[in-house]
């Protein structure tokens, strides 16, 4: 088990715990030690998202390196990582702190930023990123739900479920889909949201 904590990545083995911490001098050590997102690769591969980007760990020797050091092309992720995702097709999806969404290609070790129709995310915070049964891609934010438009490369904000003010209320936390295809939304502050995808409609349970 794996767990990410503010004070380093934990792994229990069912009896004993191993830490792994940012050791000064050492650049092989993980370099920030608050831990928000972690996921898993392929070939002993894991992905740990910081509070100072995002860290590669090969399991097999505990040594860690920052993702732009194993890039091909110039691209940084220099913030907070809350959020990683694989999809269907093995690219991970990086959600940046005031930064905004990334993929990461691991084959050929390209990334690339995701741009928004119409808002700039680098103005809010992504908190989830979440794939549908049929590929679709969601992502979660301070200022409300934002659907992946694969044609045209962009994000756009989804019907009703944005608020690009100050104080949004529309905050979105985490996305479910149930068995009918619709989304279940955990927000900050008004409730669950139920969005139904085909209509475009939301109803809202235990909010404001």
């Amino acid at each position: 088990i794996w767990l990410g904590t503010k004070d380093g990545l934990n792994k229990f083995d069912g009896v004993n715990f191993t830490v792994f911490r940012h050791i000064e001098g050492n650049n092989k050590s993980i370099g920030n030690n608050y831990i928000q997102s972690i996921i898993e690769g392929t070939d002993n591969i894991f992905y740990i998202g910081t509070n100072d980007g995002l860290f590669v760990m090969d399991v097999s020797t505990g040594n860690f390196e920052k993702l732009e050091t194993r890039l091909n092309i110039e691209g940084k992720v220099i913030t907070s990582v809350a959020a990683l995702l694989f999809d269907k097709n093995g690219t991970l999806w990086i959600a940046a702190e005031k930064e905004g969404i990334f993929v990461f290609d691991p084959q050929n070790k390209q990334l690339s930023r995701i741009r928004c129709m119409e808002y700039e995310l680098t103005k809010t915070t992504v908190w989830t990123i979440f794939e549908d049964k049929s590929g679709g891609i969601w992502v979660g934010t301070r200022s409300g739900l934002f659907q992946y438009n694969s044609n045209k490369k962009l994000l756009e904000a989804a019907y009703g479920v944005t608020d690009f003010g100050d104080n949004s209320h529309m905050e979105i936390l985490s996305i479910y889909e149930d068995k009918k295809g619709n989304l279940w939304l955990g927000t900050w502050s008004d409730g669950i949201l139920f969005y139904n995808k085909q209509q475009k409609g939301v109803n809202t349970f235990c909010g404001r």
